[in-house]
């Protein structure tokens, strides 16, 4: 793009998104603090979800939607990681998040596969939208069926 070569314009996309990552995960404690940890884990992922699927109607917006994507991962990973870290016995628990992290590294392969394959048979902006869907069916889906993030009786969660 505009003569620079591919390799330096991958290499200055990776540095903007660690910038984001680095200026996001610095927030994480303040935004749990704002919103609180229930709504953080339960909105965020969906606001990035539905933010999949604008790509497919505005193309332009897939740049910005992966920068969302990422900034949103940075954001959400931290305070999830503190939700279980807060409910887990102490012994045991660095087992327990590890298994945490390869179960959410293993989920996320067929998703890959899926959103590959779709891709081929598509296009990519297709693929990104099937996969927002995707993701918001799972979340209706999963809210219909439980509460995944409780406040226990009695706490007084900020923002909850």
């Amino acid at each position: 793009a505009w003569g620079v070569p591919e390799a330096a314009t991958l290499g200055v996309l990776y540095a903007a998104f660690t910038v984001v990552s680095a200026i996001v995960s610095d927030y994480a404690g303040d935004v749990e603090d704002r919103f609180g940890a229930r709504r953080v884990l339960l909105f965020l992922p969906l606001g990035i979800a539905v933010f999949y699927l604008l790509p497919a109607v505005v193309p332009l917006l897939a740049f910005p939607m992966f920068f969302a994507m990422k900034g949103g991962f940075t954001l959400v990973w931290p305070i999830s990681k503190r939700y279980m870290n807060d409910r887990i016995e102490s012994v045991g628990r660095a087992t327990v998040l590890s298994v945490v992290s390869m179960l959410r590294a293993i989920a996320g392969i067929p998703f890959r596969i899926g959103s590959g394959v779709v891709a081929d048979v598509t296009t990519p902006l297709i693929a990104v939208a099937a996969l927002g869907a995707a993701f918001v069916v799972c979340t209706a889906v999963l809210r219909a069926v439980t509460t995944p993030i409780r406040v226990e009786e009695g706490a007084v969660a900020s923002g909850d």
